[in-house]
């Protein structure tokens, strides 16, 4: 879910010990991320605080966490039941489910150089697909895929595709 441009993850569920470690209960389209995450924005009195993520390994479907500057648990207990969202800049991947906040954005490859923009998106089981509209107004199909797609962030993808992959739309 998207909120003021950070994306709502999961809910910090409970203290681990007594060093100031959390338990979160993260979204499971949300699972590779928190992993790959330094920062997350906590929600404390309705106001995005950032956190700074010093260590992190998942436990039973859930995820001990150990937040700068939180070292005891009585400053653990405080966050309980506190919502956790990421900065929608931050995503490197796109994992995202709505596909929709795509549409518009511009497309580069690795070197920087314009492909298009964002027209539409397919989904299919097992391949969702980019459609991307050139400055000719060539549509091209780029999977929406982690392999390919490696950067999402505010107003633009960046791609690493394969050589020709353009060439056969």
């Amino acid at each position: 879910m998207l909120i003021n441009e950070k994306y709502l993850i999961g809910y910090i569920k409970n203290t681990h010990n007594l060093k100031g470690e959390l338990i979160f209960n993260i979204e499971d389209s949300f699972i590779n991320k928190i992993i790959e995450t330094e920062l997350v924005f906590i929600d404390i009195d309705n106001l995005p605080v950032p956190f700074f993520i010093e260590k992190i390994k998942p436990h039973n479907n859930l995820f001990i966490v150990k937040l700068h500057n939180i070292k005891t648990i009585e400053k653990a207990s405080e966050l309980i039941g506190c919502n956790i969202s990421i900065d929608k800049t931050t995503l490197k991947n796109t994992d995202i489910k709505n596909t929709e906040e795509l549409i518009n954005l511009e497309v580069f490859d690795k070197n920087n150089n314009f492909i298009g923009l964002v027209n539409d998106y397919l989904n299919y089981d097992k391949n969702n697909l980019l459609v991307v509209k050139n400055k000719q107004g060539k549509e091209i199909l780029i999977p929406l895929n982690s392999d390919f797609i490696k950067l999402v962030n505010n107003n633009r993808i960046v791609v690493d595709l394969p050589d020709g992959l353009i060439d056969l739309n």
